[in-house]
């Protein structure tokens, strides 16, 4: 046989010599030129043994391939009767196995003996079945200690049995531990499945076996990615033996845990309810939870759950404030904190009040004098000009020279600095409940409604918005229609009704209103980004209020009331233009037909309220809107949108002519008249179905 040319060194300098046999020559050939190929390991480093390796065939397979640029793996390739074995298993799984190194130099220790037990063990097989036998038992690690357990069981092991034992990893392990999953069907496992039933047999862990046999159908549902198939996870932070029913059917809904927030847990171990949390947040999550200081894991887990569900800003604090916190959680949770120290804080909200423990340092001293939660929010913004002051006190009287948002309106809107002076006192209250806030984002891109929004901020600062509100006959100018001077009053009475813990009422205040778009639920209307919220400042007309319902400390619905005119027949009405009366100047008249006065329910919205409590809410909001049109002798119409609720069965639908009323802001949203009313269409009769009380449409003609 030809030397190849890249091995002719090899064989020149340490083989020439040798009187070989043709077998024994042709058989290094071919393991030296496999050797200069596939090795990157210098011959020079090899012993004289270990260079006569290369007479062996076991080196022209392929089972050691992975292995021998290991050198310690040819130093125990050297053990007597160790070639002979692996070439024997080579031959036996048609070489198609590969070894790993541990395996190689486990049975370097125990070569003699392990021939011995392998011989016996496989005994008890048909030879067709010994590539199975040696791969399942190869890849199980324990080697020789499998081998002296199979060989005090298989005598007495049924031949059924023994072909089972065959079928797979789970199937051999099971058989060699006698552990019964006689619910599952281990020959269909997923792999990640296998290798935790693997794992859990190997181990002992017995309760954990029992469970999931016992709860066969949760065991085969979980989805690859939850975290109790996760190795690094059952391996190193999850005792299996400690989970119960309950926890394998969380499971299947859990996620699993990346490498970057596996970095992140830092204890020796955790148990499931610990993981199934920490699973479910982000990387602050986790390392807030870690920062956690409790050795118990039930006080960490009651402090971390009210985070979770109550704080969103953590995603996107700092890894100071989060130490901050954790340090502050570690004494007491969040709730003992909102009851205790910040009880004097009304409406104070949980993620607000972990921004106040996130930064305890800073706000401390000023935490005794915030009054509300919208102070506190306005300490938060203004973190960086804290340092200087002592007191809150302080800090508020100069406030105005300093906050960006009243400085950009009062810049914008033309406020002057005898304006500011003369209303001080308010404008700081203002600025520090945060309203400033909204009407800044109101205003961004909105430039065309700067001067209305000055006449209503202006009239605000003053204490006079009511007056402006119903500045004189708007509302009549509005409607185009005739109110007595006691229907005006009593349009402008705020009725509020309570039932048990339901609350509803009108409302018609600056910052109340200017909300509406994103209180109880975003719309349409929202002062930040609606796409109709160039519509909102015609929610200020005289005759719009909004009614708001609140359940407990929730707002749960909200819809707008109009008072207008209606007709059962189409009224041509010339269009009008009305505007916000300037209150630093002065004053301008109406016509009527066969017309009523009508008082206009628009659709409802609805939030955090289940559509059983829907029905009860609508009835009670009919029962004061009513009660309203009595005392201004108006009919009741209302918006279709209504008629999914049983509390609308005494109402019918009828096609009615409401009047679009002319608006100061030129145009306005009508959410049951086709969304957006322009300039033109205010001032007009718009048609449409709606719900009126049995009978009543007919009386109207």
């Amino acid at each position: 046989m030809e030397i190849p040319m890249a091995a002719q060194f090899y064989f020149l300098k340490y083989y020439k010599k040798m009187e070989l046999e043709k077998g024994e020559r042709s058989q290094l050939l071919e393991s030296l030129g496999k050797y200069v190929r596939t090795f990157s390991l210098d011959m020079a480093e090899l012993t004289e043994k270990e260079r006569a390796l290369l007479f062996n065939p076991l080196f022209t397979m392929n089972q050691l391939n992975s292995v021998l640029n290991d050198r310690e793996v040819w130093q125990v390739l050297v053990e007597t009767g160790l070639p002979d074995l692996l070439s024997f298993i080579g031959m036996e799984t048609y070489d198609r196995l590969k070894l790993g190194r541990e395996q190689i130099i486990e049975m370097a220790k125990s070569v003699q003996e392990t021939w011995k037990y392998l011989k016996k063990v496989m005994r008890h097989f048909d030879q067709a079945c010994y590539p199975q036998l040696l791969e399942l038992w190869l890849s199980n690690g324990a080697l020789l200690s499998d081998l002296k357990r199979l060989e005090k069981l298989l005598p007495d092991m049924p031949e059924e049995r023994k072909k089972e034992m065959l079928g797979g990893r789970v199937a051999y392990a099971c058989a060699l531990h006698q552990t019964n999953l006689e619910n599952i069907d281990i020959f269909y496992l997923s792999q990640a499945k296998e290798e935790v039933l693997l794992y859990a047999i190997l181990t002992g862990k017995k309760h954990f076996l029992k469970l999931v046999n016992d709860n066969s159908g949760d065991f085969l549902a979980l989805s690859s990615d939850s975290f109790l198939l996760d190795p690094d996870i059952y391996r190193n932070y999850l005792n299996l033996n400690t989970l119960n029913e309950r926890n394998l059917q969380d499971s299947y809904e859990t996620g699993g845990f990346g490498w970057r927030r596996k970095e992140l847990l830092n204890r020796k171990s955790y148990t499931f309810e610990e993981l199934y949390l920490l699973s479910s947040v982000d990387s602050s999550g986790c390392r807030l939870y870690g920062y956690l200081s409790s050795e118990r894991s039930n006080v960490r887990l009651r402090a971390f759950r009210e985070i979770v569900k109550n704080v969103p800003s953590i995603s996107c604090m700092e890894e100071e404030k989060l130490r901050s916190l954790a340090a502050r959680l570690s004494e007491k949770p969040l709730s003992m904190w909102i009851h205790g120290e910040l009880a004097h804080v009304a409406g104070l909200e949980a993620d607000l009040a972990a921004q106040i423990l996130a930064d305890w340092e800073t706000y401390e001293r000023f935490v005794p004098e915030i009054g509300n939660e919208h102070q506190a929010a306005y300490l938060i913004r203004s973190r960086a000009v804290l340092a200087g002051f002592e007191t809150l006190g302080s800090f508020q009287e100069s406030m105005l020279a300093h906050d960006e948002t009243w400085l950009w309106l009062k810049e914008k809107l033309s406020i002057t600095n005898e304006f500011v002076q003369e209303h001080e006192a308010r404008i700081r209250q203002f600025v520090y409940d945060g309203d400033a806030e909204i009407v800044r984002e109101f205003c961004m891109d909105n430039g065309q409604k700067w001067e209305a929004v000055r006449r209503l901020l202006c009239a605000e600062l003053m204490g006079e918005f009511t007056k402006l509100k119903y500045h004189e006959a708007d509302l009549e100018r509005e409607i185009a229609y005739p109110v007595s001077g006691e229907t005006e009053s009593m349009w402008k009475e705020n009725l509020i009704r309570s039932m048990g813990d339901i609350k509803l009422w009108e409302e018609d205040r600056f910052l109340s209103v200017l909300q509406i778009g994103e209180i109880p639920t975003y719309t349409c209307l929202s002062y930040r980004n609606g796409a109709y919220r160039s519509c909102l400042l015609s929610c200020f007309d005289s005759n719009k209020k909004v009614l708001y319902l609140k359940k407990g400390d929730a707002t749960v619905f909200r819809a707008l009331l109009r008072l207008t005119k209606g007709s059962v027949t189409e009224k041509p009405v010339r269009e009008q233009k009305i505007e916000f009366a300037d209150l630093t100047k002065e004053k301008a008249v109406v016509d009527t037909g066969k017309e009523e006065l009508v008082l206009f329910l628009e659709r409802p919205y609805f939030s955090r309220i289940s559509e059983a409590k829907e029905d009860e809410i609508v009835s009670f909001v009919y029962q004061m809107v009513q009660e309203k049109a009595a005392k201004l002798h108006a009919r009741v119409v209302i918006s279709r949108d209504y008629a999914k609720y049983e509390a609308s069965n005494r109402f019918e639908r009828k096609d009615y002519y409401v009047y679009i009323s002319a608006s100061k802001n030129g145009k306005q949203y009508l959410d049951s008249l086709g969304g957006e009313a322009t300039v033109s269409s205010s001032g007009l009769y718009g048609k449409n179905s709606f719900l009126m009380e049995k009978g009543e449409a007919e009386k109207a003609a």
